[in-house]
């Protein structure tokens, strides 16, 4: 029987998206902020290490996807398009889908979520400059526990490439070109997965990279085009 701390982060999560899409970001990310306190809840709670390590290393296979934000971006200068998709995990049973490396991917997925909620609300013009620091806290923070995970693929993969978009967009509203270099440089690394590591996840979400592919072919673009100083 799926453990019921398990089950509301996930649930928390998918709740927050839907807040999301109704454009309620403050209630969204009080769900997403529960759902954090749940998973540090969970790592500090000894029964749950003792059980996880005298488990097997084995994890339920689960599926991430999309879910398309309205977002106005009217306000933003950047060259970049926003990636505007929140993220929801889809698994069966949750016991297994917290086990191993998922719980970094659950965690990142929470964090980019509260990103995404400060960086849509900075695009609106509330409170725009605190907002955007704030998406980039969460981005930077999403990008640390994701890198703790080896093999780019899957929901991991869309996740990197969703976190180091959103932080070239952000670096580019605020004519940070170095620093938006550096996260062009890292989604082209992503973009470029060796056939051998594609998952079925991977094909699942591969619609979802043709903005992302159009931004850095864009950005290049721009900068070929841009005058000699």
């Amino acid at each position: 029987m799926p453990a019921p701390q398990n089950q509301g982060i996930i649930a928390l999560n998918s709740k927050a998206v839907a807040k999301m899409c109704q454009g309620q970001y403050q209630d969204a990310s009080m769900l997403l902020g529960r759902a954090l306190r749940r998973v540090k809840e969970r790592m500090l709670d000894p029964k749950v290490v003792s059980d996880e390590s005298s488990s097997s290393d084995e994890s339920e296979d689960y599926t991430v996807r999309s879910c398309f934000i309205e977002v106005d971006e009217g306000n933003s200068s950047s060259v970049f398009s926003m990636y505007n998709r929140a993220l929801v995990v889809n698994g069966t049973d949750n016991e297994t889908i917290f086990s191993s490396r998922n719980e970094a991917t659950v965690s990142g997925i929470l964090l980019y979520n509260l990103g995404l909620c400060s960086h849509i609300q900075a695009l609106s013009g509330l409170d725009d400059h605190h907002k955007l620091e704030k998406a980039m806290q969460f981005y930077k923070a999403a990008a640390a526990i994701i890198s703790l995970n080896q093999n780019l693929c899957g929901a991991d993969r869309l996740l990197y490439l969703a976190i180091y978009n959103n932080k070239a967009h952000i670096f580019s509203n605020l004519f940070c070109d170095e620093e938006a270099q550096r996260c062009l440089a890292w989604l082209q690394e992503g973009l470029q997965l060796p056939e051998e590591h594609v998952t079925e996840n991977d094909e699942l979400v591969n619609r979802d990279l043709v903005d992302i592919h159009l931004n850095v072919a864009l950005f290049h673009g721009n900068r070929s085009h841009a005058p000699a100083a």
